[in-house]
């Protein structure tokens, strides 16, 4: 007996990966939108934003660390 998802027309397929994409990441679009970007963006731009994210994101935990240490234990 053939699979009832083999049967299914080619629409109907891709309203499935739409909505299993949308499920799993809640905005495709901006995924798809990010992809185009990084093909007409240079490759050395996309690296050096990652690269200040990267640093950014490692500053932000070692102030919330530092923060945390200096609070006294009862508060």
């Amino acid at each position: 007996m053939p699979s009832q998802h083999l049967d299914a027309s080619v629409s109907t397929r891709i309203a499935d990966i739409n909505q299993t994409v949308a499920q799993v990441t809640d905005n495709p679009r901006l995924i798809i939108a990010a992809a185009v970007a990084c093909c007409v963006v240079g490759q050395e731009v996309i690296t050096a934003v990652l690269d200040a994210s990267t640093q950014l994101i490692t500053v932000i935990i070692v102030l919330i660390s530092m923060r945390a240490a200096a609070r006294p234990a009862g508060v």
